[in-house]
């Protein structure tokens, strides 16, 4: 099964896109944003046995893929 979510916002810096499933690391404010969100997202579609992808284009929109196998 494959659930993707896309947006047409300002899209993700390449240079962030490399670093966006890591612990703690964000592109949001600092008060407002921990940068563990997507690292959880991450972890939880890994322990089903799927996994978890992004695409994005600076001005874009960016796009996640979460892939699950089929039960």
């Amino acid at each position: 099964m494959v659930l993707r979510v896309k947006d047409d916002g300002p899209g993700i810096p390449q240079d962030a896109l490399a670093r966006i499933f890591e612990p703690s690391f964000s592109t949001g404010r600092t008060s407002f944003s921990t940068g563990l969100g997507l690292p959880m997202v991450q972890a939880f579609v890994w322990e089903m046995g799927g996994s978890a992808s992004i695409e994005a284009e600076p001005g874009g929109g960016t796009e996640m893929t979460l892939r699950f196998p089929l039960a």
